[in-house]
């Protein structure tokens, strides 16, 4: 059986775009992510260690999005993504970045998906 925890709409401040307006201000950002532990334990006995603390995950999404400007939404997810399954025992990832900056438009997001064996 496969677990699939999933975290919705997580804001994030970041410092993020090509122009120089951009650059000089801080922007909120959602994201969304999608992933499952390398082990998948019948029962989790209810217990913390038996899985991926989705706080920690949050938290360090938070960490590397604040951590250094960037210009790409798609460095950002790429560098996230990384970090998160070299420091956690996530067997895949899916995240999804959304920026408001576009006129007439709702959003403008990139999704990316990553694999532990792409990393090791």
């Amino acid at each position: 059986m496969e677990r699939i925890i999933e975290i919705k709409s997580l804001e994030v401040i970041t410092s993020i775009g090509v122009s120089k307006e951009e650059q000089a201000m801080k922007q909120q950002l959602l994201c969304d992510l999608r992933f499952t532990a390398c082990t998948q334990q019948e029962s989790l006995e209810d217990e913390l260690s038996a899985t991926i603390d989705y706080v920690a995950i949050s938290r360090c999404v938070q960490e590397v999005a604040s951590e250094a400007p960037r210009k790409l939404l798609e460095t950002l997810a790429d560098d996230i993504t990384k970090f998160l399954i070299l420091k956690f025992e996530i067997l895949w990832i899916e995240l999804t970045l959304q920026k408001f900056i576009l006129p007439n438009t709702k959003y403008v997001a990139v999704s990316v998906r990553r694999e532990r064996g792409s990393l090791l």
